[in-house]
């Protein structure tokens, strides 16, 4: 948690700076691919997460679940997009939805598709 927390402060502070010491605003639009404010006091962070070894160590866990999970469904196949750290400060607004990965085909080739994505979220603190 604690050098997950770095990782954010950190970003945050890289993405002041490039901003002339500007927040960073709400939505995909004024973030960077290192962080996005969601919504106000909601951030995606990916910046330096998989360089903790914390980090590394949670995914070699949950990799040999996601794959028990995914071996009685999707003919046992899965694919990662990605990983960081969901970062909330006291009083944020509601993580609005979004989309956490590319589409799987264009939207104009075809209709929306069932649910066919999932999530998987480690806490970082005592729940």
């Amino acid at each position: 948690r604690v050098k997950a927390v770095a990782a954010y402060e950190e970003c945050l502070a890289l993405a002041r700076a490039r901003q002339n010491g500007a927040a960073l605003a709400v939505g995909t639009n004024y973030g960077w691919r290192e962080v996005v404010q969601r919504a106000r006091g909601r951030y995606d962070v990916t910046f330096n997460v998989a360089a903790i070894e914390e980090v590394a160590a949670l995914e070699a866990l949950y990799t040999e679940a996601v794959a028990a999970v995914f071996a009685g469904c999707a003919g046992g196949r899965y694919q990662k997009i990605g990983q960081g750290v969901l970062v909330t400060e006291e009083g944020a607004d509601a993580h609005p939805p979004h989309i956490d990965g590319p589409h799987l085909f264009p939207a104009d080739a075809a209709p929306h598709l069932p649910p066919h994505a999932v999530n998987l979220f480690v806490p970082l603190v005592d729940l």
